[in-house]
């Protein structure tokens, strides 16, 4: 089942917190997957997933990216990590699509090539 807030509910439950989480919300320009945070009872999600090593890096260059909701990008740096431990000659070369080129994102690039390239140089050790 697919859960989306109407602006009104929304701007309800936001009405209820005091200013500065506001600004911080706004400040941030988070994403509106991010507005469970501030409901009353915001929602846990368990999953199993299978794929295999073209699933997983197909994955990695999307959910990677600094570009991608950070909480799958959190949880997608955290495979990537396990996968290395276990593949280190299959997932060594594995992230985001700007690691191996230009961003692909154009106009809507982070900006921030170099510090991702660094991060996930630290992260093959």
């Amino acid at each position: 089942m697919n859960l989306w807030l109407s602006t009104s509910a929304l701007e309800g439950f936001i009405s209820i917190y005091p200013p500065k989480v506001l600004q911080d919300f706004s400040k941030e320009k988070k994403a509106i997957e991010d507005a469970r945070f501030v409901l009353p009872n915001a929602c846990d999600t368990k999953m199993i997933v299978t794929m295999n090593a073209r699933s997983l890096h197909n994955f990695f260059r999307h959910r990677c990216c600094n570009r991608a909701q950070w909480e799958i990008r959190d949880v997608a740096i955290e495979m990537l990590k396990l996968c290395r431990e276990v593949a280190p000659s299959l997932f060594m070369g594995a992230g985001p699509r700007c690691l191996r080129g230009a961003c692909p994102e154009g106009k809507m690039t982070c900006g921030k090539v170099k510090e991702v390239r660094a991060f996930f140089e630290e992260l093959n050790g």
